[in-house]
């Protein structure tokens, strides 16, 4: 029975070794790798306890982002390794590698470039022996960052709203931002892009009352790589509306000017009431009169927009002449003087140039000089006014000398001085009598003007009233021979 049992056993042996699919024959096998696979850990444990900790592997990192990694290295039994340098090779840009105090490797920086960077660290020991860790480091595009959300508004048919949205991105130079708009169901399903609205802001115009839901998605594209954030979905309204009233929501900044000033209507903000109950504040678009301010006192401004207006007041004052220059505007009526003569400025007049026109000035001037002392064919006389001077010219010719006692000699030299003689008629009624027969006619005052040179004794200038002729001659004879010199 031995035997049998023991041959039976055998070829069920036999049997199981020869079915490859036998479980005899599996873990026969698995067994036989089970023991390369421990052989494999523990070759590779020895080798990783002469060497640093193995291949490194970061977590994923946003471009522009601060990084701050550590690499260390362990001994044999477990305790840290000092590294004493470093050296890299092809570490992505915007990022270093360094020592710490402790020996270990610190990676820091913002990784500009979005990819998956393999790179290489070169690490020394006190020993001499050198080793390569090989690191890899995947940098994505930063994620958009939106810090203003688009506004629900409600307009009119045919109206226009503004939608936008404020975003940015670390690293702008590497990290570029896109928009673009979507129409989409209340819940954000069914978006499809709207075409050409590719900018931050979104001019909505509505074609049809109802109810639009929009959105800007935001991406940031980096070296072929993107990444996107969507805004708020919003609402926009539209209705048949009409414009009820507007009212100045919001004073310009400025409210006092001068005559003659423009208006500036910075600051102003006005408010406009629909039918609807809904309010709109504008801040252009409006038209404001009058925009020059040329009277004083509380102006009142009339703002339209559409086919309704409101109003505000300012304050003008009257605006403070200043004068830019003067000129002759006429000249005195004495132009010609004798030295020693004061000056005579009737009829002078100005033009006075200013800020606000021009103007006459007959008074406030002054002159210099007042006084003219010496003759001078062109003598300048400056006018003052205002601060400002400009001038005219006179002439100012010799005066005439003083006359002098008569002396032993002859004076044959010209007289300049004129005698004036005045001849009255005689009330004899003889005279009268023979000259009437020959002079009836000079019965009015006769003004004779004679230049008479007799002897060198001079010029003469003389005047007869209500005489004749006989007594005329009679009287020059007279006045010959009183002033003949006496000849030797």
């Amino acid at each position: 029975m031995p035997d049998l049992t023991f041959t039976v056993s055998e070829c069920i042996i036999q049997n199981i070794l020869s079915s490859e699919g036998s479980l005899l024959y599996l873990f026969l096998v698995m067994k036989r790798k089970l023991f390369v696979f421990l052989g494999s850990v523990v070759l590779l444990t020895v080798l990783l306890s002469f060497s640093a900790w193995g291949d490194y592997s970061f977590n994923d990192v946003q471009s522009g982002t601060e990084i701050a990694f550590t690499v260390g290295v362990s001994t044999p039994d477990g305790s840290p390794k000092t590294v004493t340098g470093v050296l890299s090779a092809g570490m992505p840009e915007g990022t270093t590698a360094s020592l710490t105090e402790d020996g270990r490797v610190f990676i820091s920086g913002k990784p500009l470039i979005a990819n998956e960077h393999i790179f290489i660290l070169t690490l020394s020991y006190d020993s001499g022996e050198t080793e390569e860790i090989t690191c890899a480091l995947n940098v994505l595009p930063a994620v958009p960052f939106i810090y203003s959300q688009p506004a629900a508004q409600s307009i009119g048919v045919g109206e226009t709203a503004i939608l936008s949205v404020g975003a940015e991105v670390a690293s702008p130079e590497s990290n570029i931002l896109s928009y673009q708009w979507f129409s989409c169901a209340y819940d954000g399903s069914e978006a499809l892009p709207i075409d050409g609205a590719t900018d931050a802001n979104l001019p909505y115009t509505s074609s049809e009352s109802g109810q639009v839901f929009l959105f800007c998605r935001v991406t940031c594209t980096n070296n072929g790589y993107s990444s996107f954030v969507d805004s708020d979905i919003v609402k926009v309204d539209s209705a048949d509306v009409s414009l009820v009233s507007v009212a100045v929501n919001r004073m310009p900044y400025k409210l006092d000017y001068t005559v003659g000033e423009a208006l500036d209507t910075s600051g102003l903000e006005l408010r406009l009431f629909y039918s609807t109950g809904e309010k709109r504040d504008i801040t252009e678009g409006f038209i404001c009169s009058p925009m020059i301010l040329d009277s004083s006192g509380t102006q009142s401004i009339t703002v339209s927009y559409e086919s309704l207006a409101c109003t505000f007041n300012v304050s003008v004052n009257e605006a403070e002449e200043k004068i830019s220059a003067i000129q002759i505007a006429s000249k005195p009526y004495k132009l010609t003087y004798k030295a020693g003569e004061q000056l005579n400025t009737s009829g002078l007049s100005l033009t006075v140039y200013t800020n606000l026109g021009q103007r006459t000035a007959d008074s406030g001037y002054t002159c210099t000089p007042q006084f003219f002392t010496e003759p001078s064919a062109r003598q300048a006389v400056k006018v003052s006014y205002g601060g400002f001077e400009c001038s005219f010219y006179v002439v100012v010719i010799e005066a005439a000398p003083a006359s002098s006692a008569p002396t032993a000699e002859p004076d044959n030299s010209v007289r300049e001085s004129p005698v004036v003689i005045t001849v009255s008629p005689d009330k004899a009624a003889e005279h009268n009598n023979v000259r009437s027969e020959r002079n009836s006619s000079l019965t009015a005052t006769i003004v004779i003007i004679a230049l008479i040179s007799l002897l060198g004794l001079g010029f003469y200038v003389v005047i007869m009233q209500h005489g004749g002729w006989d007594e005329f001659l009679a009287d020059m004879k007279e006045l010959i021979d009183s002033e003949k010199p006496d000849r030797k």
